[in-house]
């Protein structure tokens, strides 16, 4: 508990007020209903705590899952690399066969007409 809440909660219980008999109400009764509000206080007070604690554990795994986003993007980065990469290796390859091919055809060309004389 936080040291000036838990002065408080003892402040509420200690309290005490002067008694006047010929009016006033019961000191029993104030007692009991002060006791109440303190109790009442501390289980606020303990609920607070813990929900910061979970608040607490949530940021930190907020702080992890950040963190692995960050690396599975630069995975995702370096891999959209590596595809333009293989797409140019590809279109380089297709030129090439098509070029190949090309020369394939003049050199059928040239044993033909070398054929034909």
């Amino acid at each position: 508990m936080k040291e000036n809440t838990k002065k408080i909660f003892d402040a509420i219980l200690d309290r005490k007020f002067s008694k006047n008999m010929s009016a006033g109400y019961d000191p029993l009764e104030v007692d009991i209903f002060l006791d109440g509000i303190r109790n009442f206080l501390i289980k606020l007070d303990k609920n607070q705590r813990f929900l910061e604690e979970v608040i607490n554990q949530k940021m930190t795994e907020i702080t992890e899952l950040k963190e692995i986003i960050s690396q599975k993007n630069s995975i995702i980065k370096s891999l959209n690399a590596d595809i333009e990469s293989l797409k140019q290796d590809g279109y380089q390859s297709q030129k090439l066969m098509n070029d190949l091919g090309k020369l394939q055809v003049a050199v059928n060309e040239l044993q033909n007409n070398k054929n034909k004389k």
